[in-house]
């Protein structure tokens, strides 16, 4: 019930009680205490909530927030260890339309052509360092960095002019495409002398400051840091909209309908807490919700939101050592249910969410890979444990039936030796199954390496021709001479199993892996290689200069 609603009934029933003829007059009481109750039980609500977070109303108050920050002397201050998160498209240094594949190398952006693999065009940025592209039906986007700001550049896809730039002096987060709304998180530290504390971005070469009511102060968040959350109209020729909160957002997840921003608690003493602060901001800018909940977030994957309901995983630590604990938030993200300590003496190291269920897997050699029935938000429950061999890192749904994870490969003694791929079949929740696993084993290399262990952004993943493609790094060892470097791209067929159909290799690392046609192109920053995709053999190639 809304807090102005219970508020009013509560006093109308409060006033009419009074004036009642009740009677016996132990009735009369009990009326009195039940609207007292309901009195206290609407100041405290209305007092979180009125405490949640507050406007910054001056540079003035500003100053204040970070000065009694830092009147407290403890030697560490709280680490960026956690951060760097359907119509969702996520930003890659490689993506593809049907006509260009668009690569970063170095400083450049090349447009080629798909058809005869050919560069119809080279962008180049003075200043910029490009991170990141998007493409939609009529543009390119571009995201960049240069001395501490980041930049952004909209393009047209017919002839490559520009149609709208903007920057922000911060660093890069974390950003997302949902329909035509690019949505761009930043990161600044406040200065020690406490100068320049207003946020403002260029938009067009025009310089706008962000009012000072459009900054928020978080009760127990960190104030040395400045999170910016922009909203970039990308078919608009300026209509930038744009937020700031004093704090880390150490975990950014975006939905296809809210903001989340996860970060520790800030503990005075040592500079961070058992707990987390979740800050829910509508796709208008707007903070909606804020709750706390035992534990640290992992990443972003721990987070899902799922009609209406957010669901959190989080881990804790103490003395009596780690414990793994599953929230559901409702829509106002008061908690509706928890499961603590699902996982005693265990901190979260994977997780999944698809659609009523929550596949979770805790750090520890040999430990359990959970199987969660979400379908009941009041009543989450364990469905299965399934002990698999050593542990996995990171969950990709392939279907809704089948889940690939990545792992590592332990020996006897408990040592690292490896990094593998699991193909684990979920249809029948109760019992979970192992379809088939794929080893890369060090052998001769110091280690071997996949960004899939942690992200996904090298993933080429076909669900229709049911393909997947990623790179494999092998690093030298220097025991043995010459020294070997290895890099290789490993194609993948799945059906009830994994079946490798083989590898391709360019002289530098393989950042992406496009499918078009029946063609495979893997694409590294100097060259673009295409393939036959039933056997893998080249059919072109182009260099990138």
């Amino acid at each position: 019930m809304p807090i102005f609603l219970f508020f009013v009934i509560s006093s109308i029933g409060l006033f009419l009680t009074m004036k009642s003829n009740v009677k016996p007059r132990s009735n009369k009481l009990a009326l009195v205490l039940i609207n007292i109750i309901c009195f206290t039980y609407v100041f405290i609500d209305y007092q979180e909530n009125k405490l949640s977070f507050s406007r910054v109303s001056s540079e003035e108050e500003m100053r204040m927030i970070w000065y009694n920050y830092h009147k407290t002397d403890f030697s560490t201050d709280p680490q960026i260890v956690r951060s760097l998160t359907s119509n969702i498209d996520k930003p890659n240094q490689v993506i593809s339309d049907d006509e260009y594949i668009y690569s970063i190398s170095d400083k450049q952006i090349f447009v080629t052509s798909i058809k005869d693999l050919k560069v119809v065009k080279e962008i180049k940025y003075k200043d910029t360092k490009p991170l990141y592209l998007y493409v939609t039906d009529k543009q390119l986007i571009i995201i960049g960095e240069n001395n501490n700001s980041t930049y952004g550049y909209i393009l047209d896809k017919k002839n490559f002019n520009e149609l709208k730039q903007f920057s922000i002096e911060a660093t890069y987060v974390t950003s997302q495409l949902i329909d035509n709304n690019l949505y761009l998180i930043t990161s600044k530290v406040i200065n020690k002398d406490f100068t320049e504390t207003r946020p403002s971005y260029i938009e067009n070469e025009t310089v706008k400051y962000l009012p000072y009511n459009d900054i928020y102060y978080i009760k127990d968040t960190y104030p040395n840091n400045l999170i910016n959350i922009m909203k970039i109209d990308v078919n608009a020729q300026e209509n930038i909209k744009m937020i700031s909160y004093l704090g880390l957002g150490q975990v950014i997840y975006i939905s296809e309908n809210n903001i989340y921003a996860a970060e520790e608690k800030h503990d005075p003493n040592n500079g961070n807490s058992n707990k987390s602060l979740i800050i829910k901001i509508n796709h208008d800018l707007k903070i909606v919700g804020l709750q706390e909940i035992d534990g640290y977030i992992l990443g972003k994957s721990s987070l899902n939101e799922y009609n209406g309901n957010l669901r959190v995983v989080t881990t804790t630590h103490d003395n009596k050592g780690d414990n793994s604990h599953l929230y559901i938030l409702n829509k106002n993200m008061k908690i509706s249910s928890e499961l603590k300590s699902f996982s005693k003496g265990n901190e979260v190291q994977a997780a999944l969410f698809v659609k009523d269920k929550a596949y979770i897997e805790t750090f520890n050699i040999n430990d359990p890979f959970y199987v969660f029935d979400l379908s009941n938000d009041k009543k989450p429950r364990i469905i299965s444990e399934t002990k698999l061999e050593s542990y996995h890192t990171n969950f990709i749904p392939f279907d809704e039936h089948k889940i690939i994870a990545w792992g590592i490969v332990l020996d006897e003694k408990k040592e690292t030796i490896g990094i593998k791929m699991t193909l684990i079949d979920v249809t029948n929740p109760k019992e979970v199954r192992i379809l088939s696993e794929e080893k890369f084993l060090y052998e001769e290399y110091n280690s071997v390496y996949t960004d899939l262990l942690y992200d996904c952004k090298p993933l080429l993943i076909d669900k229709e021709k049911r393909i997947i493609g990623f790179p494999i790094i092998y690093w030298p060892n220097k025991s043995v001479t010459p020294a070997k470097y290895k890099q290789e791209y490993v194609v993948y067929k799945i059906n009830d199993k994994l079946s490798k159909l083989g590898l391709v290799s360019h002289n530098d690392d393989i950042m992406k892996g496009i499918i078009n046609n029946n063609s495979l192109y893997t694409v590294s920053s100097k060259m673009i290689k295409e393939s036959n995709l039933n056997n893998l053999k080249q059919i072109k190639e182009v260099y990138l200069k």
